[in-house]
């Protein structure tokens, strides 16, 4: 999905994965943290830098079992 909300660009991007552990959410944007074999641990990571270089964010919402949906938001002005 993409769209806009309020002042801002949306992009949504979910799988119907296993979801995130709840014991391993406050590290998923931890730079070199990955639970996947052969992970680097930085793809979220950038994803979050990128968009807080641009004046926006990164949230996540995630179901056991069902999957997770990771929401960007990036401002349409920026404010210098």
């Amino acid at each position: 999905y993409t769209g806009r909300r309020d002042d801002y660009v949306e992009i949504r991007v979910s799988d119907t994965g296993p979801g995130i552990p709840a014991e391993v959410q406050d590290r998923i944007f931890e730079v070199f943290y990955t639970t996947k074999e052969g992970g680097s641990g930085l793809g979220l990571t950038i994803v979050k830098q990128i968009a807080e270089a641009h004046g926006g964010g990164v949230s996540f919402d995630t179901i056991e079992k069902r999957g997770t949906t990771f929401t960007i938001g990036i401002p349409i002005e920026q404010k210098i």
